[in-house]
This record gives structure tokens, C-alpha cells and sequence, in this order.
């Protein structure tokens, strides 16, 4: 139920902010409060398995990168992105060497910094540049959408679609565990429903945008 309220509350902001051009700021708020929620979520992890994450070094690096993707910084200036991971490599291992820590310990907070903004900021942030990077008017694409709209709105569309097939397939079928010690509840049968549910999402997606089996762009 948790899930069905929440989907109903969030989901008709997200198509808003991906459909109308007027809304793409509305966008670029979500997509940075989710990235900002989702490395501090990684971080909390990491710090339970004896990680000291350098927190304010880390948001100060997403923040640049942010920054980049907002304004298109990783298609007209791809040099951007090297530089934001090369200082923060440098820039935690700089800053564990000077608290004095363990060699040990170093590699396990620096590693823990750096995947973290990796993973989640640089991945994540391309989100933001298919928002902003693309010209808001249509290009030949059914409906009137602009190409940021159908790519972002594919996307999203094979992730909810999986994440739900997974989820009621587990429910009504799982019996095999997939990872018990990382996700307990997940199971191979919620995976496999998971998989077929986005490949069916995708297909239903080319098919219904490409009926003639052409790009339709330009």
C-alpha cells in the first residue's frame, strides 16, 4: 500500500517534469534531491562496515559535477567529468593521509568516498544532461515529446517496470533466494519476472514509437 500511495503522489511530478518543457528545472531538483538521498543512503552503508566516507569533500565533488551536467559541461567540455574524478581520487587520498589513518582503514574510506560519488552522482547525473542537454522542441517523434522526453521517459519506464515485476513476481512465486545476506527478501523468481518485465516495457516501447521499423529522427 506504502508503495501504491507513494507511486500515485510521485509519479504524475516525474512525467510532468519530463513532458513539459517549461517544468525541466522541476526535473533537475528531482533528480539532484534523489541523488543527494541516495549517497548519503551508500554512505551510511559503507560506514557499517567500518568506512569513514569523507562526507563534505564528497558533496562538494557531486556538487561540481551537478553543476557540469546542468550545463551540459560532459558534452561540450567532456574534460570536466576527468577533472571532478581526478580531484576527487587525489583529494581523499590527501585527506586520510592527514587524519593519520591505518593504511587499511585509507583504502576502505577513500574507496568508500569515491564509489560513492561515482557511482551514484556521475551515473546518476546523466539523467540531468538528457534533461537539459537536448533541444526541448520535437524531432519528428510521435506526440509532439522532444528526444530528452522519449529517452527519459523509456528509461524510467523499463525501471519502474522492472522494479514492479520483481516485486509481485517474488511475492507470488519466490522461493529461491537470490543474495540472502545482502537482500533477504529478493529471490530468483522476483528477478527473472523482473527481466522479462522490462524487456517486455522496452519492446512495447520501440514498437509503439518506431511502428515502421525507421528512426524517426531528424
Amino acid at each position: 500500500m506504502t508503495r501504491i500511495i507513494t507511486a500515485a503522489i510521485a509519479l504524475p511530478i516525474l512525467i510532468a517534469s519530463i513532458v513539459v518543457p517549461q517544468l525541466q528545472l522541476l526535473f533537475v531538483v528531482l533528480a539532484v534531491a534523489a541523488i543527494v538521498v541516495a549517497i548519503y543512503e551508500f554512505w551510511f552503508l559503507s560506514k557499517r562496515v567500518g568506512a569513514k566516507p569523507d562526507v563534505v569533500f564528497g558533496y562538494a565533488l557531486t556538487a561540481a559535477l551537478l553543476v557540469g551536467f546542468v550545463f551540459d559541461a560532459p558534452y561540450t567540455e567532456p574534460h570536466w567529468l576527468v577533472l571532478c574524478v581526478v580531484v576527487l581520487v587525489v583529494g581523499s587520498l590527501v585527506a586520510e593521509m592527514l587524519r593519520g589513518a591505518p593504511f587499511d582503514k585509507m583504502i576502505l574510506s577513500v574507496g568508500a568516498t569515491v564509489l560513492g560519488v561515482v557511482y551514484v552522482a556521475l551515473l546518476g547525473g546523466h539523467l540531468i544532461a538528457v534533461r537539459t542537454g537536448f533541444p526541448t522542441h520535437a524531432l519528428g517523434f510521435p506526440g509532439g515529446y522532444s528526444l530528452s522526453t522519449h529517452l527519459l521517459s523509456f528509461f524510467f519506464l523499463v525501471l519502474m517496470g522492472s522494479d514492479t515485476g520483481a516485486y509481485y513476481t517474488g511475492r507470488s512465486l519466490g522461493k529461491r533466494k537470490l543474495a540472502p545476506k545482502i537482500s533477504p527478501g529478493k529471490t530468483w523468481e522476483g528477478a527473472v519476472g523482473g527481466m522479462a518485465a522490462s524487456l517486455l516495457l522496452a519492446t512495447l516501447a520501440h514498437a509503439s514509437t518506431n511502428r515502421d521499423g525507421r528512426s524517426r529522427v531528424g
